[in-house]
């Protein structure tokens, strides 16, 4: 018995062996040993069609995508518009089968890691008697389904690395396309590419807070629960009250507000998520602009830091500055947060964080307590 366990478990090794072998190849091969100095290639964004102005200032938008790469790490950068850096980027450690989820914070560098795992999305090869060159790679076309359309994909082994997104493909992907759903189909196209030497903590999460999945899960459950906690907490209370001046000189004195509803947005100037809702507020008071609603946000700002950001990402509340202290009554430690206080001045609505639809979760809430 204690044989057959012994040779089990040396098949079982053999196995795992072979596999973490076939893996390596999978993602690395031997030209990327050719790789000496560091490469930085900058993708453009093309969509299908022509967004409006409001369009490209959403979340969703992309116009430049900027991968820099030695022959061991890849790390993706992407950006919005006016070729502004998102606070998130992606690490590739193609030496250990790595992968990080990086963000940067006012407070903090995190990274959540995460083992290589084979692409979802099928390619078709389609041979092509006239290969296409992209830059100085001579690349191999594939077919894939992107939102039922057939699309073209080109990817190099030239490389040596197998970056490929969500796609199955064997190489380096330098043409791709994409799809939002209010954006619509667009494609990434590799367009310039330099040899350079970066800094050497350019490839290191040295000072960046590493989670496993398993953590991270863990924490975020944990963070659920503290959130439902805090809105079980407030919702059905009296809101508290407080007097201040808005950055437009109006007194605000929310106990002399009765008979009205009142809606709360925190926020801070640094805070990305906070910028990304800020298109959907801003539609939110236009939807209500003839109904008797305030409208206010308090920001943990000085004044002078808020007025300069708002040339940039308008606002159009009624703006309080320096407003920690109003933040405290209501017991908040993240942000964004929404607040709705019905005409009785009871809180009706608390949501902590950013949310993608979080226009039609606060329009039901006023809509059942307008009338």
């Amino acid at each position: 018995m204690k044989t057959k366990n012994t040779f089990a478990k040396y098949i079982l090794t053999l196995l795992v062996t072979l596999i973490s072998c076939n893996g390596f190849s999978q993602w690395k091969t031997a030209e990327a040993n050719n790789i000496k100095d560091d490469i930085v290639i900058t993708y453009e964004v093309i969509y299908d069609r022509e967004l409006s102005a409001q369009e490209k200032n959403s979340s969703e938008f992309l116009s430049e995508i900027v991968i820099a790469f030695n022959k061991d790490i890849v790390i993706e950068r992407r950006f919005g518009d006016k070729l502004k850096p998102f606070n998130n980027f992606g690490f590739l450690d193609y030496e250990n089968k790595k992968g990080y989820n990086c963000s940067i914070s006012t407070n903090s560098k995190s990274a959540l890691e995460y083992n290589f795992k084979n692409p979802n999305t099928k390619v078709e090869t389609s041979p092509t008697n006239s290969p296409k060159q992209i830059l100085e790679f001579p690349c191999e076309k594939g077919i894939t389904m992107i939102n039922n359309s057939p699309k073209e994909i080109f990817y190099t082994k030239k490389i040596g690395l197998r970056y490929c997104k969500q796609f199955d493909v064997d190489g380096f992907i330098l043409e791709y396309p994409g799809y939002s759903k209010n954006l619509g189909h667009y494609t990434i196209v590799a367009k310039k590419v330099t040899h350079t030497k970066l800094a050497a903590n350019y490839f290191s999460l040295a000072n960046f807070n590493i989670q496993s999945e398993e953590e991270y899960i863990k924490k975020l459950e944990e963070r659920k629960q503290k959130i439902h906690d805090t809105r079980m907490k407030f919702i059905g209370e009296k809101a508290e009250t407080f007097k201040d001046i808005s950055i437009y000189q109006k007194k605000i004195d929310t106990k002399k507000i009765n008979g009205e509803i009142i809606v709360y947005n925190f926020w801070f100037t640094t805070c990305g998520p906070c910028k990304m809702e800020m298109p959907k507020l801003n539609e939110l008071k236009e939807k209500y602009k003839d109904k008797n609603i305030h409208f206010i946000a308090i920001a943990l700002d000085p004044e002078y830091m808020i007025t300069s950001f708002l040339k940039q990402y308008p606002l159009n509340y009624e703006i309080i500055a320096d407003g920690r202290w109003i933040a405290e009554k209501f017991d908040i430690n993240s942000y964004p947060t929404n607040i709705i206080v019905d005409k009785e001045g009871t809180i009706q609505f608390y949501e902590i964080g950013y949310k993608t639809d979080i226009l039609e979760r606060m329009s039901i809430t006023i809509d059942k307590y307008l009338n």
